[in-house]
């Protein structure tokens, strides 16, 4: 039943007008009731602004949706301006403590001093959307990237086949010039977008009062109870944890013994494993559950030229609906995929926000919803599986410890990109990827010439310093896992006690010690949770090189 139609803001604007013109008439009631309805109808334009984007990642060279999606996201910070505006001046007018008590002291106090956006700020946003659609573009022709090595062109594709095997045995010193020279040619398309985006974002962060990027994605974009400081020293605590996975486990024969795990799930297939097992965890979750499959809240559909490579799950306020949107890589990832972003689709379904206006999502609270739920379906591995069932489960486990690993580099290496104190190139960017993987034991620096991992890393175009998240979430994530392989029903009921008190209400750091898990700054949790993980993930290596 939703249907999307070019929105015209002429009267959402004029009403914000009247708003105005009632609050210089003393008309507390009207200005309330008015309110209201351009609540609604803000919650309204952000559906639609979802529905684009759904849009624009199934087919991003769909000129109309490309257009639509630009178009609502530049609209709904221009409604968002015109209504903080006219609020700001009602609660600077006579009925101001009657208004205030209407909407709310939390959102008085945001709208108070509220100061409208300026041309040059609307400017960069629709800069920073241009700049989105030129990285997605470029992200899709990745396969196109060549490198001619003796007269022939490679891409990765052809390198990493069976013609890279017989370069590689005849001509190793060919080979790799010819993947580092790929992977140049990826940074140095890739970084004239990022660094124009940095600048950007260090725009928005001076305008905003912080000294730099990382101070103002922790507080203002992310609102995190915890500090850069902080989460450099969680970096740096597990550093020795990765050095020692890198060094035994990372090449595992495991990673590559897909051919094991059988079968490859359709997308219905996916849909009918939740419902089959989700009651198992605990039958609340049926209830999110036949809600996307009797509404068709889902684009669950194969990767292909033009579609977003990943997965997500959004909600659309004004329907009350989450919408769960995934690629899929007819592999065993799909499973843990969809149980990911099902996690995602029953904190939304559960725990909705009751305001759009002051009510963030803690993302390091939301991530434990999905990452543990994913962790949570191994112990159904055997029965969906089979015999494959260790692949699939030290794939999965894997994932999750290395959400831990890369969450941290890529915090590391955004905020050590972010405050670099000079001209950001395509060599800095690269020189400081390969400094920060090193650290972690990915490879040994003197062997890497480029490194274009960070490219593929959407989050480090779109939503900067994000990636933190993964890896505080999964710290906790693993946690109900180590709980599960003892105690499922205990490791259960504090999944579903994370999950309830949902990710709008209370910090990260709250609603762990609430629930009894511990936290990344507590001496020693670090090796604690990770190391039962990585001993669990050698004990299946080395029962299947036995």
């Amino acid at each position: 039943d939703i249907r999307y139609v070019h929105y015209d803001p002429e009267a959402f604007y004029a009403d914000t007008d009247r708003l105005c013109e009632l609050a210089d008439a003393g008309d507390a009631d009207g200005a309330a009731a008015l309110y209201d309805a351009l609540y609604d109808e803000f919650l309204y334009i952000d559906s639609l602004s979802v529905i684009t984007m759904l849009r624009h990642d199934a087919d991003i060279y769909d000129e109309y949706w490309s257009d639509e999606y630009s178009y609502m996201n530049i609209l709904w910070s221009e409604a968002q301006d015109a209504l903080y505006i006219a609020c700001s001046y009602v609660l600077d007018s006579d009925i101001r403590r009657d208004f205030a008590a209407h909407i709310g002291e939390d959102t008085a106090e945001l709208l108070r001093d509220y100061v409208p956006m300026t041309e040059e700020e609307l400017a960069a946003m629709d800069r920073e959307l241009e700049l989105l659609d030129e990285y997605y573009a470029l992200y899709d022709t990745i396969d196109d990237v060549v490198y001619n090595y003796k007269g022939t062109d490679w891409n990765l594709d052809r390198l990493f086949g069976f013609r890279g095997d017989a370069l590689a045995e005849k001509d190793y010193d060919g080979y790799m010039e010819v993947y580092f020279g790929i992977q140049k040619a990826l940074c140095e398309s890739f970084a004239p977008i990022y660094i124009e985006l940095a600048g950007l974002w260090r725009e928005e962060a001076e305008s905003a009062g912080y000294d730099d990027v990382a101070e103002y994605a922790y507080d203002y974009l992310y609102a995190r109870d915890y500090s850069p400081e902080d989460a450099q020293r969680f970096c740096d605590a597990v550093k020795p944890i990765a050095r020692q996975y890198y060094a035994d486990l990372y090449y595992s024969d495991l990673f590559y013994a897909e051919d094991y795990v059988a079968p490859v799930f359709s997308t219905q297939e996916l849909i009918d494993i939740l419902g089959e097992y989700l009651p198992r965890i605990d039958d609340s979750l049926l209830e999110p559950w036949d809600t996307l499959t009797s509404r068709g809240l889902c684009d669950i559909q194969p990767i292909a030229s033009g579609r977003y490579d990943g997965a997500y799950t959004t909600t659309m306020l004004y329907y009350r609906a989450p919408f769960l949107f995934a690629s899929l890589e007819d592999s065993c990832y799909d499973l843990t995929t969809i149980t990911h972003e099902f996690g995602h689709f029953c904190d939304f379904w559960f725990s909705p926000q009751t305001n759009i206006f002051t009510q963030l999502d803690d993302l390091d609270l939301s991530e434990i919803h999905s990452n543990a739920l994913q962790a949570l379906f191994t112990e159904f591995y055997g029965e969906i599986y089979d015999e494959g069932a260790d692949v699939a489960e030290f794939i999965n486990l894997g994932y999750l410890l290395e959400n831990i690993f890369d969450g941290c580099i890529y915090d590391e290496f955004q905020r050590r990109v972010l405050t670099w104190d000079g001209e950001l190139t395509p060599e800095v960017i690269n020189d400081i990827q390969i400094q920060v993987c090193a650290e972690y034991g990915m490879y040994d620096a003197a062997d890497r010439e480029w490194d274009s991992t960070w490219v593929y890393i959407s989050h480090n175009f779109e939503q900067p310093l994000y990636y933190i998240s993964y890896a505080a979430s999964a710290m906790a994530a693993l946690q109900i896992w180590d709980m599960a392989q003892t105690d499922f029903d205990a490791a259960v009921d504090v999944y579903m006690d994370v999950l309830r008190w949902g990710a709008h209400t209370e910090g990260y750091f709250t609603v762990l010690q609430d629930c009894g898990l511990r936290l990344f700054t507590e001496e020693g949790a670090v090796e604690a949770v990770c190391q039962p993980v990585v001993d669990h993930l050698a004990a299946l290596d080395r029962a299947f090189a036995g």
